[in-house]
């Protein structure tokens, strides 16, 4: 179970994405819900609060470093702690997270999700 656990989704706004960050809440997980469409993230968020669960929305570009940090930062402010993290969002370099360079993440072009409708 997730009960007290905190998860950040990124490409949380639509897709696997949104199911998975509704998953996590429903199991017991607070959702920190990261995507490059405010629309579809605030949607996520939304969804999450009516199942009473705790949730927040960060605007997230992915390919730009100083905003993942920043993603990860308003984690930590916001919840104190991070326990799961699905990478979910669209975009593709080679190599592990903690090896690759800032210029491969800049170089990332995400997938922008959309919004249902």
């Amino acid at each position: 179970m997730l009960k007290e656990k905190v998860a950040l989704v990124t490409g949380g706004g639509s897709g696997i994405g949104r199911a998975t960050a509704l998953l996590f809440a429903q199991n017991g997980a607070r959702v920190l819900v990261a995507d490059i469409n405010e629309a579809g993230g605030q949607g996520t968020v939304a969804a999450i609060r009516r199942q009473s669960s705790e949730a927040e929305f960060v605007r997230t570009d992915i390919g730009k470093m100083a905003e993942v940090s920043q993603m990860v930062d308003r984690c930590f402010a916001r919840f104190n702690r991070l326990d799961v993290i699905l990478s979910n969002a669209a975009a593709h370099v080679s190599g592990s997270a903690i090896e690759i360079s800032e210029e491969d993440w800049d170089g990332l072009t995400p997938y922008v999700s959309r919004p249902p409708g």
